[in-house]
């Protein structure tokens, strides 16, 4: 459990309105893969953010995605088989997890995806966490710990409070880890060891329905529903919506997805 010390310091530099860092990098803008199956060829080292959009009737869409200009690449599709995907978490830079009807590996290049070992949960929040995933389950709302290809739970603790209803994490770079629910529509700091939440500022009543969560290189952080938009850390409340497009100017809907990010 000790690698599962979270620190639990809200940033107090949050706030609406703020320009993102830029993320360099060459993805293409007619929205098709560039040539290896990977995304786009950003520079060795350069953050690249994941977002998986689906609904299970028809192939999920992985693609990458430019949290400034709302630019999608897409690096791959995942067979109507595997069913909905509605977690994910970046593992290495040629792996990625998902979570839903089935927990699956995703080899970024070549593109592959397989079903694999892991827990029977719907995790609609994936991520690592160390040498293992994290995952909080969308209907008992439970935390497990488990490292993937084996199935072997490290944790599993008391339900969060509120219940989880879609909605995602991710821990900044000061050690906190965000949560948000679809439940209050509200962000939250959370203690995954303790399986404790601590409501950040006021709900977004007539928000849409979120799917995933992630932060920047700044820490600012970012809700993703049938769009892009950034969330102050310290309110809680949603900016502007960044409309994301594969084939821009053509905006392209997000469905039941979740978002990573590399470290």
């Amino acid at each position: 459990m000790r690698w599962l010390v979270l620190a639990m310091v809200c940033g107090a530099c949050g706030r609406l309105g703020f320009d993102p860092v830029t993320r360099t990098g060459d993805a293409a803008v007619d929205g098709t893969p560039d040539g290896d199956g990977a995304g786009s060829d950003a520079p060795a080292g350069a953050t690249k953010y994941y977002l998986i959009s689906g609904n299970g009737a028809a192939p999920a869409e992985l693609l990458e995605v430019d949290l400034v200009t709302g630019q999608l690449v897409l690096v791959g599709n995942i067979p109507p088989s595997f069913g909905t995907m509605i977690g994910l978490a970046y593992w290495d830079a040629n792996t990625l997890y998902a979570s839903g009807t089935t927990f699956v590996k995703i080899t970024l290049s070549p593109f592959t995806v397989a079903a694999e070992t892991g827990p029977v949960s719907d995790f609609s929040a994936l991520e690592r966490v160390g040498n293992m995933l994290v995952g909080i389950s969308q209907t008992t709302s439970r935390i497990t710990s488990f490292t993937p290809g084996s199935g072997i739970a490290g944790i599993s603790v008391t339900a969060l409070t509120p219940a989880v209803s879609g909605g995602d994490i991710t821990q900044t770079s000061d050690g906190t880890w965000y949560w948000y629910t679809n439940t209050t529509k509200q962000l939250y700091t959370i203690d995954l060891a303790a399986a404790t939440a601590v409501p950040i500022g006021s709900p977004n009543p007539g928000a849409p329905f979120m799917t995933g969560l992630v932060h920047d290189d700044a820490d600012n952080l970012f809700v993703v529903g049938a769009t892009l938009f950034p969330i102050d850390k310290v309110t809680s409340l949603i900016g502007t919506s960044i409309d994301v497009c594969l084939a821009c100017p053509t905006s392209h809907p997000l469905t039941s997805g979740d978002t990573t990010r590399s470290p």
